[in-house]
């Protein structure tokens, strides 16, 4: 009878600490922060403001050794995050280091055809202007409103997740 009771016990206690499920949000202890099953860098402001195509060079040769990490991911195993995964992440913000209201980039394309008007919201300030044939992508703030299209000469910072 004690075994049974003891295999039981130690049933549940191994249940108890399998994969995290879809909706864990936790700090894994090496510079990345898990949200939904998805890896993101802890530091939300490594590379400070940088335009889009900085951007893009910065997460592309994103290592461990660099930004704090120390989880073994290699250069190519990072991306900028889509608009919808920066807007699930606000909600675990506690979780990050640096993580700020300022815009950050993300690898959506605005959807409005060029030249038209649209309007450009930075936290709680917005300013009406159309889209320069040079293509904006999106950024997005975290405080106030979650969908900010600005275009590329904007500098805004990097928040990589891991692919």
């Amino acid at each position: 009878m004690n075994r049974n009771i003891l295999a039981v016990l130690a049933l549940a206690a191994f249940c108890s600490i399998s994969a995290p499920t879809a909706g864990f949000a936790g700090d894994n202890g090496n510079g990345t922060v898990t949200v939904n099953g998805q890896v993101w860098l802890k530091n939300a402001d490594c590379f400070g403001k940088v335009l889009y195509s900085a951007a893009q060079s910065a997460v592309a040769g994103l290592a461990s050794g660099q930004c704090g990490l120390t989880d073994g991911s290699a250069a190519g195993q990072w991306r900028l995050p889509t608009i919808a995964e920066l807007s699930m992440i606000n909600t675990q913000r506690a979780l990050f280091t640096n993580s700020t209201g300022t815009p950050y980039w993300s690898s959506d394309k605005v959807t409005s055809p060029r030249g038209t008007a649209i309007t450009l919201f930075t936290g709680n300030h917005s300013v009406s202007g159309s889209l320069p044939s040079a293509g904006p992508y999106q950024s997005v703030s975290l405080t106030g409103t979650m969908s900010v299209a600005e275009n590329k000469p904007y500098h805004a910072l990097v928040w990589p997740v891991k692919r």
